[in-house]
């Protein structure tokens, strides 16, 4: 009796082993299979994002097969312009640039812990951010600049709370999850995809992401221009229409469309031969 019950006790010891072992093999085998999907997702968004540089660093050809400088605006916001100091602030492009950097943060971040908790302490904290800005750029030490937007990280605000707010707003949180249609991503997105630091630019309105035109239109125009940049960039590729008459039907249907706190000053409306579609 004393051996069948040893030889059972074995028995189940065994099996507990080889059902432990079995589930972290499967374990393995479904994080192995996110990580190569995740790892596919993330390669994609890189030949992406590199297209989109190369397509940027090149010239943009005419017909006939003259060669004509390229666009130079962007397809971000540009905000230069709060980083100098003595700008008339009553100017149309400053007033324009600090609503829509204003207009751009809430939109991205008001569902946030970080966001939610400071709101409530300091109801106007990004125009707290907004003012800082010239100053701790003229602060920093000689062999650091603000030339790209990543290099607003290094600027000190002189305040503990609105540093860690914009530092978690220029970082970013942003993590992939795997859908039915792929693979997706949840948290919140870094500030620099929306903002270059460049001056003298505007904002290509046929290049707009959908979250900065939503700050140029109201959300039935953004949705509306998402379709029709779309139509209008097949129309040129097909050779159906050259860029300076899709160019003038696009001003034609949003011009008056924008949002009164914007000024044309700061869009160009635009259209050349390059796939809105990149820039979503």
């Amino acid at each position: 009796m004393n051996i069948l019950m040893f030889v059972m006790a074995m028995l189940m010891m065994f099996s507990v082993m080889t059902y432990a072992k079995l589930n972290k093999y499967k374990m393995n085998a479904t994080l192995n299979s996110q990580f190569e999907k995740y790892m596919e997702f993330v390669e994609r968004k890189y030949i992406n994002e590199r297209a989109v540089a190369k397509y940027e660093a090149t010239y943009v050809q005419k017909r006939g097969g003259t060669e004509n400088n390229r666009n130079y605006n962007s397809s971000k916001l540009p905000m230069g312009i709060l980083l100098q100091k003595n700008i008339p602030i009553d100017s149309n492009l400053y007033v324009s640039t600090r609503y829509a950097l204003k207009d751009l943060m809430k939109n991205l971040y008001s569902n946030t812990e970080f966001y939610k908790t400071i709101i409530e302490e300091r109801s106007d904290f990004i125009d707290e951010i907004i003012n800082a800005l010239p100053y701790a750029k003229d602060n920093l030490p000689n062999n650091l600049n603000v030339n790209k937007a990543k290099d607003l990280a290094n600027l000190q605000l002189n305040d503990e709370g609105l540093n860690e707010v914009f530092y978690k707003m220029l970082k970013g949180a942003e993590y992939p999850y795997e859908t039915k249609e792929g693979m997706q991503l949840q948290g919140y997105p870094s500030l620099i995809k929306y903002i270059t630091t460049q001056q003298g630019k505007k904002i290509r309105v046929f290049l707009a992401s959908e979250v900065l035109l939503r700050v140029i239109f109201d959300e039935s125009t953004t949705d509306e221009i998402m379709r029709t940049r779309e139509y209008f960039y097949s129309q040129v590729n097909n050779g159906n229409l050259d860029t300076l008459e899709a160019t003038q039907r696009f001003i034609s249907m949003f011009e008056n469309k924008v949002t009164p706190n914007i000024s044309l000053d700061l869009l160009d409306f635009s259209i050349t031969k390059t796939d809105p579609k990149k820039y979503r």
